[in-house]
């Protein structure tokens, strides 16, 4: 079994995941020395004058979202997914078109906001030719993802790859739901937490999570059993966080003003904290 692991090359994953992984430790350094600057106008606005304040923020959220965060994620999914499924990227002229076309998108993110060309829906500001961007980069990336793992050899049953594949399927609908969808009145609001809350919990922490369902096994020397985790405390792990994640966002809405129905708002007290 590991001469068979040894012989898989992973030069297109290689070539790909680097590029991801370095760039997204740019714009880390890109995003610190934004806050920096925002910081400084604060402390001295008459100093810092020529700094748009209004678009600075969306820029600097924007581009954590896309440059750091999500470029980092992409970068090891492009190195951990191959080597799950046992076989090597399955397009490196498609993860390096991803690659280029995210420049593009934050690129034209920072214009048009610039620009003053803003929605004014927080964490969504970027407008409508933005977002068409974004679902296509999307679709590149899932198409590479999916097809890799459907020429591989995937295990029966992998907790890595799956939470890993649940969260880019959460970054589009996601997306999707909440930026092409003309919401308004409340449902605008939620849609706008939505997001936020589902960026973060559904993509990131997901995400997060099948990348340390990889590592763990490999830093402790696990790696290479059939079942370095108890598949059944793994399937309740899945499951759990798929049924329990998609409603906690209302909490973001437990003001008592808010036109959200009680239950939704407090069902996790009725069902785990009943004498809270």
């Amino acid at each position: 079994m590991n001469q068979a692991r040894a012989s898989v090359i992973y030069d297109n994953a290689n070539n790909v995941a680097s590029k991801f992984l370095l760039t997204s430790a740019f714009y880390l350094i890109v995003v610190a020395l934004a806050g920096m600057l925002m910081s400084f106008y604060l402390i001295r606005p008459s100093t810092f004058s020529f700094v748009d304040f209004v678009a600075m923020r969306s820029i600097h959220l924007q581009v954590i979202i896309f440059g750091w965060l999500s470029m980092g994620l992409m970068g090891a999914m492009y190195h951990i997914i191959p080597r799950i499924v046992k076989r090597d990227l399955y397009s490196r002229a498609l993860g390096n078109l991803h690659y280029y076309l995210m420049h593009a998108g934050i690129a034209l993110i920072i214009v048009t906001l610039l620009m003053g060309y803003n929605t004014g829906r927080e964490y969504l500001e970027p407008v409508l030719i933005v977002n068409i961007a974004v679902a296509i980069v999307w679709v590149i990336f899932f198409f590479n993802v999916v097809m890799t793992i459907a020429k591989g050899n995937p295990p029966q049953f992998s907790p890595a790859l799956n939470f890993m594949m649940l969260s880019i399927v959460y970054l589009g609908v996601n997306y999707v739901w909440n930026t092409f969808i003309p919401w308004t009145g409340v449902r605008d609001n939620l849609s706008i937490w939505t997001f936020a809350h589902h960026a973060v919990n559904g993509w990131f922490m997901f995400g997060l999570i099948g990348i340390f369902y990889y590592i763990i096994p490999k830093i402790t020397g696990l790696e290479g059993k059939d079942a370095p985790y108890p598949q059944f405390l793994s399937k309740i792990h899945f499951w759990a966080v798929c049924i329990f994640i998609p409603p906690s966002v209302l909490h973001h809405l437990l003001y008592n003003e808010a036109p959200v129905n009680n239950f939704w708002k407090y069902w996790p007290h009725l069902f785990l904290f009943p004498y809270l």
